[in-house]
């Protein structure tokens, strides 16, 4: 069977290739360059090239060409522009996506916070700016240190913690939109609740912990473990009841004394997708069955599974915050802790190497 898989130069990507080829799929991925990073590796049958302008289009005829069985979408912008063209995809390959109410409310983290109000989940205090004096306002009833981020995925969030560095943050940010939100920074640890779901109900579930994020104020894992928490999953799997969820999501929370904060809904696979497929639960074969309408076997796994990702993001966050760089380290020799550096698919593991100390 074959299986095309967008945003080839994404970790996550890398991860999903590597596991479906072992399960003998025939992998095929879209990418704007050759050397993207899944591209690269030995279990990618083909990398098939394409460009933003031409996106949709391209898709198409790479389905029809190579006679694609499964279609998954890997990132934001991927998943929005399939949900977008996905009656016509429907007629042509296998796909499984939110439904277009659910998707529009995950992805503008201002309908977000919104639904997050109404139906009683503890969440960041919010405002809405749009230009340097609403931020300036946002900051002093909220606070510094700040959140600042799109209400659209695109951009990562900002964390100024002055009026100096919001005003710089601003700079770059407005030019891209006018949307944006002013958000009070909750302390604590990151935690992931993500689940494959039918109709709100959840077939496939995992819960993790962030030990280390890049940036470390707050920001994708770069190593984290597989943890069970009852109160964690009855809120994930509230919220994506509440929202009828059908597929794969990621609700991200803050704990903090205890509380858990809605941070946001991520659409889509997960960056921290290798530690849930290493502790045993495997949501890209959860997707395919639950495409052809086939029983999905419940799957446990054990709390405490580590995973780190060394390079270059583990490595990059121990240059920012030097007083982690032994954890790195404990972490990197420690045959315990799972990772993503394969010698056996060497040219995707020279290349994150590379990446560590060069722009590759």
């Amino acid at each position: 069977m074959k299986v095309l898989l967008t945003d080839a130069g994404n970790q996550n990507t890398l991860a999903a290739s590597r596991h479906l080829n072992l399960l003998n799929f025939e992998v095929f991925l879209m990418s704007n360059s050759q050397m993207a990073l899944a591209c690269l590796s030995r279990h990618t049958k083909k990398c098939l090239i394409t460009n933003n302008q031409d996106w949709e289009k391209n898709l198409k005829s790479f389905i029809l060409k190579d006679k694609i069985d499964y279609l998954i979408p890997i990132g934001y912008q991927s998943v929005m522009k399939c949900s977008k063209a996905r009656d016509k995809l429907k007629k042509i390959v296998k796909l499984t996506l939110p439904s277009v109410k659910s998707l529009s409310i995950a992805a503008d983290k201002s309908l977000l916070m919104k639904f997050a109000e109404k139906n009683g989940f503890a969440h960041p205090k919010t405002i809405a700016i749009s230009n340097q004096s609403g931020a300036l306002r946002a900051a002093r009833i909220l606070g510094y240190p700040l959140v600042v981020k799109p209400c659209l995925e695109g951009l990562r969030p900002s964390y100024p913690e002055n009026q100096k560095e919001l005003t710089e943050v601003l700079a770059c940010l407005l030019p891209f939109g006018p949307k944006l939100l002013a958000q009070e920074y909750i302390k604590g640890d990151g935690y992931g609740y993500f689940a494959l779901c039918d109709r709100g109900k959840p077939k496939l579930v995992f819960m993790h912990r962030r030990l280390r994020e890049l940036p470390p104020t707050g920001g994708a894992s770069t190593c984290a473990e597989s943890v069970h928490d009852k109160k964690l999953a009855h809120l994930g799997s509230k919220i994506l009841s509440k929202l009828n969820w059908t597929g794969v999501a990621m609700v991200e929370f803050k704990k903090y004394r205890g509380q858990y904060y809605l941070i946001e809904v991520n659409p889509k696979f997960w960056g921290s997708l290798e530690l849930s497929l290493a502790s045993g639960v495997d949501f890209l074969s959860g997707l395919i069955k639950l495409v052809d309408g086939k029983r999905i076997p419940k799957a446990d796994y054990p709390a405490g599974v580590k995973f780190q990702w060394p390079f270059p993001y583990d490595f990059r966050r121990s240059l920012k915050k030097p007083v982690d760089f032994w954890s790195f380290l404990l972490d990197l020799f420690n045959p315990k802790v799972k990772k993503d550096f394969w010698l056996i698919d060497p040219l995707p593991s020279i290349k994150q190497l590379l990446a560590a100390f060069f722009k590759v």
